[in-house]
């Protein structure tokens, strides 16, 4: 799988977005710096602990149960 190694922030913005990167292309990370974004990148096997620790923003637009529902449908 291609993911970063190590993690990292890119970007100054005032809203904090934490990526898990599971091959997360850069023009993703470069739109989120325009809409004034700090992006969080970690590896993709980095546990959730660790990722919360950045004390990401968490008001989201869409409900994370329907995207994990159907990832869970691919198995």
């Amino acid at each position: 799988m291609v993911s970063t190694k190590r993690p990292y922030i890119d970007g100054e913005g005032h809203k904090k977005i934490a990526l898990l990167d599971f091959g997360a292309k850069e023009n993703i990370i470069r739109e989120l710096k325009k809409r004034n974004c700090t992006v969080y990148v970690y590896p993709q096997d980095t546990p959730s602990e660790k990722i919360l620790e950045s004390n990401p923003d968490r008001n989201t637009p869409f409900k994370w149960t329907t995207v994990t529902q159907k990832i869970a449908k691919l198995e």
